[in-house]
């Protein structure tokens, strides 16, 4: 009979300081010489069934006498898994990671020493973390992006399945076409603009049939695909974000993907937007993002940052 191994994890929630609320992430250790099948990943995501589940392997972690500030340089490798499979990137589990790093593993393991950044190995690739303390203690880090605005669709269901909403709710009409966007390849989102925060809320969570595109359009970009629903404010955009009919109460991908986009058609230059989503479901998540459009009219840098609280630990076996 196989012996059973026993792995640590953590449960925290992601874009709030309030525990119980934000987005939920489970983060499990892999120790060294460890070995976990993509099977067995896939059982525990499932298990925790939660938005996503990130799996840290410990023998990439800083060794006794690692200077750090060399930290940066010695990236520590992590897989994000959701309930279908392993994704490339997503916003939520890099920076609940980044946070439980920073501010409970490493400070723990190494209480002599204070940690400001690191880096993540990620299969999208390297993405730099920093610790930050404005406007809440958390992380920023830089979004490994291969932004892409593909053509708009005119997606014959999207829109007419809204059984709660009107002509009127849609930015533009229940007829125009939604924008396609890709902030890495493999995720790519339907950005969906509604005229109020009513509308907003009417919105439905609909079978994934609704929201497939044609065979082929997004070429290199093809994965998951999501919607990705807002309203712009004055200081604010509400979003809201669905895969078929689940929904996810913070989605950093998605609020990074939005934003570029958004800041894309303002024209060259730095701006900051301030997203919030999951009010909705009862678990508000604040989340910030930063994009830098350079002179060319092209995405040059998009930074995502939120805090993360712990709620949870114990241990699972295989």
């Amino acid at each position: 009979m196989p012996r059973k191994v026993t792995l640590n994890y953590v449960v925290l929630d992601v874009f709030t300081e309030m525990p119980y609320v934000g987005n939920p992430l489970a983060v499990v250790h892999i120790p060294p010489s460890t070995q976990v099948t993509q099977e067995q990943k896939l059982h525990i995501a499932r298990e925790f069934n939660l938005s996503e589940t990130v799996f840290i392997h410990d023998d990439t972690l800083p060794k006794d006498g690692l200077n750090p500030d060399q930290l940066a340089d010695s990236p520590i490798t992590i897989d994000i898994f959701i309930t279908e499979g392993e994704i490339p990137f997503a916003g939520h589990p890099t920076v609940g990671t980044g946070c439980y790093l920073l501010q409970t593993l490493l400070p723990t393991k190494f209480p002599s020493t204070t940690f400001t950044k690191l880096a993540l190995q990620t299969k999208a690739g390297i993405i730099p973390v920093n610790a930050v303390t404005s406007p809440t203690l958390g992380v920023s880090l830089r979004v490994p992006t291969d932004f892409k605005i593909h053509e708009p669709y005119a997606h014959p269901q999207l829109k007419s399945t809204q059984s709660q909403l009107t002509d009127a709710d849609f930015v533009g009409g229940s007829k125009a076409p939604v924008p396609v966007v890709s902030i890495v390849k493999g995720m790519t989102f339907l950005l969906l603009e509604l005229a109020s925060e009513g509308a907003l809320g009417r919105l439905q969570g609909s079978s994934r049939a609704d929201t497939q595109l044609p065979e082929g359009y997004l070429g290199a970009w093809d994965g998951l695909l999501c919607v990705y629903a807002f309203v712009q404010g004055k200081d604010v955009v509400r979003t809201r974000m669905f895969m078929g009919s689940m929904e996810d109460p913070a989605t950093g991908s998605a609020a990074s993907a939005l934003c570029a986009y958004l800041g894309q058609s303002k024209g060259p230059g730095k701006r900051a937007f301030h997203v919030v989503q999951g009010v909705e479901m009862g678990r508000k998540s604040e989340i910030s993002v930063v994009v830098d459009v350079d002179q060319s009219g092209a995405v040059s840098e998009v930074l995502l940052q939120g805090p993360a609280v712990q709620v949870m630990r114990g241990q699972l076996n295989i």
